[in-house]
């Protein structure tokens, strides 16, 4: 058990659809999922960590590299939170996840400020929780694959003129 997160690949449209009646992003996000398909991007419990090293370590919403902690709309009414942006921002996300080197994520990638992060801040725990910080490494590159899932569906979005959505649910 874990909270998951999925981002599916949206028009601003089905955006400002949503906003009008949120309890539709559960059945988008139901349909999309049981699809599957290039259209929604799995990241299971790996979004915690990914936030971080996107971040550089902060707790930033600030868009687009915050936009797994926040968006641009926020849809209060959905099941589980969810969010999106909107296809200028998932453009704008796509540029600076296209630019991004191993090698860059790899300098913010920290397991121990990430488990004692201080300031009051909560603790991460990128997908293995129960391995980490021991099989650190291992954990590294779990969440590089997941950070390719992640910019392939936000490039796939941005290339579409198309916004993304956010939920973020618990997987059991």
């Amino acid at each position: 058990m874990g909270l998951s997160m999925s981002v599916l690949i949206v028009t601003d449209e089905q955006i400002h659809d949503v906003e009008r009646s949120p309890r539709r992003a559960d059945a988008l996000l139901a349909r999309r999922i049981a699809e599957g398909g290039e259209a929604c991007c799995y990241l299971h419990d790996y979004w915690g960590g990914l936030h971080y090293l996107l971040t550089g370590g902060e707790a930033s919403e600030a868009l687009p590299r915050g936009v797994l902690q926040g968006g641009e709309v926020r849809f209060s009414g959905a099941s589980d939170p969810t969010w999106a942006v909107f296809s200028p921002t998932a453009q704008a996300l796509a540029e600076a996840l296209q630019v991004l080197t191993e090698a860059d994520l790899r300098a913010c990638y920290d397991p121990p400020s990430m488990l004692h992060p201080g300031g009051g801040r909560r603790p991460v725990y990128p997908g293995r929780f129960w391995a980490f910080p021991d099989r650190a490494e291992a954990v590294f590159r779990d969440l590089m694959a997941y950070f390719a899932r992640l910019r392939a569906i936000v490039i796939r979005a941005a290339g579409e003129h198309h916004g993304l959505m956010f939920c973020r649910y618990e997987d059991w």
